[in-house]
């Protein structure tokens, strides 16, 4: 599959068809497989796919690795009854850095990959699959796609070795509304210790998030519609005390 360019877009408003830019830029597999739980490439250019092959979305392997021999096992006769393994991994069941690999494998930027996109599987080590240089204080991350570095800065994350992103996310619901959040933060930290609780009182335990985790803009995600630039806000995962100077 080839990303078709603006003038072979189908499009029934010429007037917004006009508008498409840049839909002959090339998808990369290490881009598509953060967006994709499998693919097939055709010889170059770099964004050529095997249509049927597009398995888009995130889904159930991505996470917990290849199923086909999982399946097998419960269609089997014997099956589980006589010890078999599950022949699936649980991510609970890793190490944290395993744990935070998988995540990692998306949600740390794009890297430069070592070994060919779909390679890593959950339970493997990420950086023996894609080099993602390490980041300092001082180093410029992005709240769209080092949301991994962000969080492993949080004094909350060093101060513990259970912390991991499914400490807060539930990947099997969908979760949108940040205020909902906020228990979890609640398990260690005690709303008077905030200081903001003399000015909210009791009503700051409705939405810890958008004050510790903030919306902010992303350098490297933007489009832009007859001439204008449009940058998203994105969720901050550095959990951290913010003000109008920044980050304390």
């Amino acid at each position: 599959m080839r990303v078709p360019t603006t003038s072979e877009t189908p499009c029934a408003f010429p007037a917004i068809r006009k508008r498409l830019k840049h839909f002959d830029k090339a998808i990369i597999p290490r881009r598509l497989e953060c967006h994709a739980s499998y693919f097939e490439w055709l010889p170059p250019p770099v964004n050529r796919y095997r249509k049927i092959s597009l398995v888009l979305g995130i889904w159930c392997e991505k996470c917990h690795g290849p199923g086909r021999e999982h399946v097998a096992l419960h269609h089997s006769k014997s099956g589980l009854a006589h010890g078999g393994s599950e022949k699936i991994v649980n991510p609970a069941s890793l190490a944290r850095d395993r744990q935070i690999d998988v995540c990692g494998l998306c949600h740390s930027g794009n890297g430069t990959p070592i070994e060919p996109a779909l390679s890593f599987l959950p339970g493997d080590t990420l950086p023996d699959y894609v080099d993602i240089p390490p980041t300092g204080p001082e180093d410029a991350v992005d709240v769209h796609g080092n949301q991994v570095q962000m969080l492993t800065s949080s004094k909350c994350f060093q101060s513990t070795n259970s912390m991991t992103c499914s400490t807060c996310h539930d990947v099997h619901e969908p979760q949108v509304d940040a205020a909902a959040f906020s228990p979890h933060c609640l398990r260690c930290h005690q709303p008077k210790q905030c200081g903001e609780y003399v000015k909210m009182g009791d009503q700051i335990v409705r939405n810890c998030i958008d004050c510790h985790m903030p919306l902010q803009e992303s350098r490297i995600l933007f489009s832009n519609t007859n001439g204008k630039k449009l940058v998203p806000k994105v969720r901050n995962h550095r959990i951290a005390i913010y003000s109008a100077e920044g980050v304390h």
